[in-house]
């Protein structure tokens, strides 16, 4: 199942909305499932959105659309094919990045500006967009084994072509300096950039139930990964494919203007209009390609009717290269990163106690590519590698509606990417250092909190659009966008609670993350019964509870009805199916979570409780069985 895609319905139906809200904003979205067979076994799913509007800042434009084509076949009574086309494209006007209003005037008195400053050139233009093909297939069989192999290939594409005013000191080698009150003290600085890219992603599972010495166990095997390739254009003076009027570029190296550059007379007037940065693309890029893959197998055995163990390994082939290509195209390949046969063990024990009560332990190592974060040399940092271990006692009553968790949590991590909060002179990239030694012990999650963790802006986005969360800790110092933008930007359509936790502790940071929204502000190093103790106070103070509202007892969906309380599902024909704890609960919480995708940890979190481990398959058996009773 695509749980993060919207599949189409048996029956010819759809659904349309329309909203508006401030700042001139407007949206219409639909969609429209259309059985191709009389029975259904064949059907489709047609869905649009469009979004256009202002940002509360000055200048600013926002305009959205996407498209999904998912169709869907019953192949037989256990096999079910699907595939589809989705495509997302997105432009801003007044695109900027990184914090360009200072706090603070050079003579030491505040700035006070309203949020809506936004010293953006009048051409300032940020475009993003994606197109991913994709395809599925899902096969039961009597004896319980199941099959699940989807495939997909992402397109993207992004342009940047900014122009920001910033207070840059005369030197022009960094960022910094203040505007003056007189109006004076703002350079326009103008950087340019494009870049595109495929990724292609396998994803092969079989799950087999073992019926051994009158126990049940199950074991799992597959295989997943991607290659990605990711070109990035190079722009700059040396190749004269960049220019704005007859200012010269930071370095011959880049397509950045700043101090030196253009002057602005009076940042307090100044309309927008400023020289044209002008751009034509040459064969000169650099193509960095990763490939990561791998096999599985996994096993969850009942060892005794209270005592389960859970094994399993990962075998992983790591590569990751880059070719540098000149305006003549042609190309030179720098040395390739190589990880062969990194084998990644897990092993874990659960002791039931009692029917409430269970004891867990485990063990994993870890081995995670970092994405596109960089050194001094301008070369990716290596996988982040390390152990993890916990261990803990958990309980559940009434059915799974209360409950109870104690546990601690210790990782160790080697390579771990820290900023150096200073920026590369050619391509203008935050640079990163490699960390070992690095230790966390689970403090939040051992104090009952569910925790979900983001590397970067887009994880974080992905995150929040799987689902609501409470509250977010942002740091400032992040790869690619900067934890302040990512604040603004969140602050334009939620508010949900934010804690900014960052080594910046000096009181122009503080200021400047609390006026772009964030609801409170923490500098390392930290005491952690400091941080819980704000991270339990902001949602009682903000009134913010997640989106959630109180669950109804019963709930209908496409023609069938559902009672919370007595478990029992109403079929459009009147005919009653009794369901059993686990696929009560997944339909319990697939339900709470209407038009809305789930990802896949919270169902393992809500159906079996967190002794799952990530290759559990168990979820998808769940998932199938479920289908199952409501064709």
């Amino acid at each position: 199942m695509h749980l993060t895609r919207k599949r189409p319905d048996r029956h010819f139906g759809g659904n349309a909305s329309m909203s508006f809200g401030r700042w001139d904003r407007r949206r219409l979205a639909g969609d429209l499932s259309v059985p191709i067979t009389a029975d259904g076994g064949v059907r489709a799913l047609v869905a649009l959105s469009g979004e256009s509007g202002d940002g509360f800042r000055d200048r600013e434009t926002i305009d959205r659309r996407a498209g999904l084509f998912h169709l869907e076949a019953d192949l037989g009574e256990r096999t079910r094919l699907n595939a589809g086309y989705q495509t997302e494209a997105t432009r801003m006007g007044g695109a900027s990045w990184g914090a360009n209003v200072p706090i603070w005037f050079s003579g030491g008195s505040l700035t006070d500006l309203p949020r809506s400053t936004n010293p953006v050139a009048d051409w300032s233009t940020a475009k993003r967009s994606s197109a991913t093909t994709f395809a599925g297939l899902t096969r039961l069989w009597d004896n319980g084994w199941t099959l699940t192999a989807n495939v997909a290939r992402t397109r993207n594409e992004a342009w940047g072509h900014y122009g920001i005013v910033k207070p840059n000191n005369l030197s022009g080698s960094r960022f910094g300096g203040f505007w003056n009150q007189d109006g004076s003290g703002g350079h326009l600085n103008a950087f340019h950039t494009e870049g595109d890219g495929v990724r292609d992603n396998v994803d092969v599972t079989l799950t087999i139930p073992l019926h051994v010495a009158r126990r049940e166990h199950q074991l799992m095997v597959g295989f997943n990964g991607y290659e990605a390739e990711a070109p990035g254009y190079t722009f700059n003076r040396a190749l004269c494919s960049c220019a704005m009027g007859s200012f010269p570029t930071y370095n011959a190296g880049s397509c950045q203007y700043r101090a030196g550059a253009y002057v602005i007379d009076d940042w307090r007037t100044w309309d927008g209009s400023a020289p044209a940065l002008r751009t034509f693309r040459t064969h000169a890029r650099n193509v960095d390609t990763t490939r990561l893959y791998g096999g599985y197998v996994a096993g969850r055995f009942e060892l005794a009717e209270p005592l389960h163990l859970v094994v399993g390994a990962r075998l992983s082939q790591y590569r990751t290269w880059r070719d540098s290509y000149d305006a003549a195209n042609a190309s030179t390949r720098g040395n390739a990163d190589r990880e062969s046969d990194v084998v990644t063990p897990y092993a874990g024990i659960v002791y039931d106690i009692s029917p409430n009560f269970s004891l867990y332990a485990s063990h994993t190592d870890v081995f995670t590519p970092q994405g596109d974060v960089r050194d001094a040399n301008d070369r990716r940092l290596d996988p982040l590698t390390g152990k993890s271990q916990e261990a803990g006692i958990k309980g559940e009553f009434f059915d799974g509606a209360l409950n109870s968790s104690l546990s601690v949590f210790r990782n160790l991590q080697d390579g771990l990417a820290e900023s150096t909060n200073v920026l590369h002179p050619e391509t203008g990239l935050t640079v990163y250092r490699a960390v070992d030694g690095v230790k966390s012990k689970g403090y939040l999650q051992s104090a009952g909190l569910r925790t979900s963790t983001a590397a970067g802006g887009d994880a974080m986005w992905a995150r929040l659009d799987a689902g609501p969360v409470d509250l977010l800790v942002l740091d400032i110092m992040l790869p690619g966008t900067d934890g302040l933008t990512l604040c603004g930007q969140l602050r334009r359509g939620s508010q949900v609670p934010v804690i900014m936790l960052t080594a910046r502790g000096r009181a122009i940071d503080r200021i400047a993350g609390l006026e772009l929204g964030a609801d409170d502000y923490m500098a390392k190093p930290f005491e952690p019964r400091e941080l819980l103790a704000r991270i339990r106070g902001i949602p009682r103070r903000s009134g913010h509870t997640g989106g959630a509202a109180t669950p109804a007892r019963t709930l209908h969906f496409a023609g069938w009805t559902f009672d919370s309380v007595t478990r029992q599902l109403r079929a459009p024909d009147g005919r009653i199916v009794s369901l059993g704890g686990a696929d009560y609960r997944l339909l319990h919480v697939l339900l709470q979570s209407p038009n809305r995708a789930v990802d896949r940890d919270t169902l393992i979190d809500h159906v079996y409780g967190r002794d799952r481990t990530p290759v559990d398959r168990a979820i998808d058996v769940c998932i199938s069985r479920l289908r199952q009773q409501l064709v």
